[in-house]
């Protein structure tokens, strides 16, 4: 093969590591929906960036997110508070870089989804200019009809938006720029969209732990603080600032960019360590359906959650799923998901509970585990029954 082929896209590094593929068959993308292709990634030694083997050209990402990519639009209430909590965490980030008394007149939001996020912040700051930029007509469709007046959303990749000579204040981006094409050229349409004082604020799933934001199709990237540093440079973007954000949006990292590109260089191998832990979580996840289906050998078992945990199981461990008796959620809100039924959580705890699969993030799993040790249900995590056949 190419040597050239082989070299991380951001930092030209041939120190590059292919990672396990967690299905042979099939992957996800982030709504849910499955892919029949599998899923090869690299994780580069030297800046810690993960990409694709072969990454998904234009036509693949027009057809992930055409009308029916509806992520936005799942769970109302669950993106209402996303979207309070997202704008409180990017408000106190600015307070830092840009003083208390900050002030964002002009805003534009690249992927703007449902509109929840921008119109807060619109809200929030008192802004006089306001437009979202979003591909997907169904989103585009419905945050147009709760978008405050004169709010402008448009329908289209940010890498063709057209500013209409407006150089704003901010240009946000949450949970977008991992899905482009090509990181530089999407931080680009950032830079081009601000003025020459401005601020890009871009939050992306934070690339330096191994988490399951490395099992999406769609995220074609996963990024360090380094790695994104060099895509911004290639844009034209300086990192002024990042920050982890914390309590239900811990996970993820916040990057405050400016116009004007700085030097600077990542050190040799900085990232071994990261590859293989990445190596080992995408490996665990191979190894869940067997080890799943081995700890509950004639038995049934109930899967606690319905959300995105489910959707990977289903994706990458599906027997997991098609053994399973049935869902528990705390408040159901469809009676069945797929051919089993949805069990409000009382209403199992009543009868003769049988075992539970917890199919919740490693966030969320330490305090539903305590919470289930009170009823005497025994409960175990996919994840960590796959870790422990790794071990034996």
């Amino acid at each position: 093969m190419d040597q050239l082929a082989l070299a991380c896209p951001v930092c030209g590094s041939s120190d590059v590591v292919d990672l396990p593929v967690p299905n042979p068959t099939r992957s996800m993308i982030s709504d849910g929906k499955l892919m029949p292709r599998p899923l090869q990634r690299r994780s580069c030694k030297a800046c810690g960036y993960g990409f694709h083997a072969t990454p998904p050209d234009a036509a693949d990402l027009r057809d992930i997110y055409d009308a029916s990519y509806t992520i936005g639009l799942r769970d109302g209430q669950a993106e209402h508070e996303r979207a309070l909590a997202y704008g409180s965490q990017i408000s106190g980030i600015l307070r830092d870089v840009l003083g208390p008394d900050f002030s964002i007149s002009s805003l534009v939001e690249f992927g703007s989804g449902s509109g929840s996020l921008l119109g807060f912040l619109a809200r929030e700051w008192n802004c006089d200019v306001v437009t979202g930029v979003e591909p997907s007509a169904r989103l585009v469709e419905h945050s147009r009809r709760q978008a405050a007046p004169g709010t402008r959303i448009e329908e289209c990749f940010a890498e063709a938006f057209d500013p209409r000579e407006t150089a704003y204040d901010l240009c946000l981006s949450v949970n977008v720029v991992e899905h482009a094409a090509s990181p530089s050229g999407y931080l680009r349409a950032c830079r081009n969209a601000v003025s020459r004082d401005g601020i890009v604020v871009v939050i992306c799933p934070d690339g330096e732990r191994a988490t399951s934001e490395l099992l999406f199709y769609d995220h074609i990237s996963s990024f360090t603080v380094c790695s994104m540093e060099l895509a911004a440079r290639e844009a034209g973007l300086s990192l002024v600032a990042n920050a982890a954000l914390s309590g239900i949006l811990s996970g993820f990292r916040a990057y405050v960019l400016r116009p004007g590109a700085t030097r600077g260089d990542c050190p040799s191998a900085a990232r071994a360590g990261l590859a293989e832990a990445r190596s080992r979580f995408i490996g665990d996840w191979r190894r869940i359906e067997a080890a799943v289906l081995k700890v509950f050998e004639g038995r049934a078992y109930a899967i606690f959650g319905t959300g995105e945990f489910a959707d990977l199981l289903a994706a990458y461990s599906p027997a997991v799923i098609d053994r399973a008796r049935c869902f528990v959620v705390d408040a159901p809100l469809d009676g069945s998901r797929g051919e089993k039924p949805v069990v409000a959580t009382k209403a199992f705890l009543f009868g003769a509970p049988i075992p539970l699969l917890a199919a919740v993030n490693e966030r969320s799993w330490p305090g539903l585990k305590q919470r289930f040790a009170s009823t005497g249900t025994a409960i175990f995590h996919p994840y960590e029954l796959a870790q422990k056949r790794t071990a034996s």
